[in-house]
């Protein structure tokens, strides 16, 4: 009973430190970007995600024409489906100047990436899509 208990403990501890099993095709640098849907020029920007994946741990930066922000909160899901936020600036819709969490989702797929951004609090951009690649992996 003991050496079972033993090597249930060595089990958990090992399956504990595993990597996803799904975390090797999705290695590599990833990347897409956009342009404002016509007529928003006024009030949207051109905009660019960038994902590095490297053995299931993902990190990234989304960049706007104004600056750029590091991806935070990102999930990456075995089946390539992908969500993260970061941290914005802008004018809300009101005109007031606020932080305003701007959301990235998409898919990795082969050497194919598409990403939606969605910036809360800003009706006149919408939910913007790009498609990019795999830079390197």
């Amino acid at each position: 009973m003991r050496i079972f208990a033993l090597g249930l403990l060595v089990a958990l501890a090992l399956a504990g430190n595993a990597q996803p099993t799904f975390a090797a095709k999705f290695d590599g640098t990833w990347q897409a970007g956009g342009e404002p849907l016509p007529g928003t020029e006024e009030w949207c920007t051109n905009w660019s995600v960038r994902l590095e994946v490297a053995n299931g741990q993902a990190s990234g930066v989304l960049s706007l024409e104004v600056g750029s922000e590091p991806l935070q909160n990102i999930v990456l899901r075995p089946n390539g489906k992908f969500t993260a936020t970061a941290a914005g600036g802008g004018l809300t819709s009101d005109n007031s100047r606020a932080m305003l969490t701007h959301r990235v989702s998409g898919k990795l797929s082969g050497d194919a990436i598409t990403a939606r951004l969605k910036i809360p609090g800003t009706p006149r951009c919408g939910t913007r899509t790009a498609k990019g690649t795999r830079l390197k992996g």
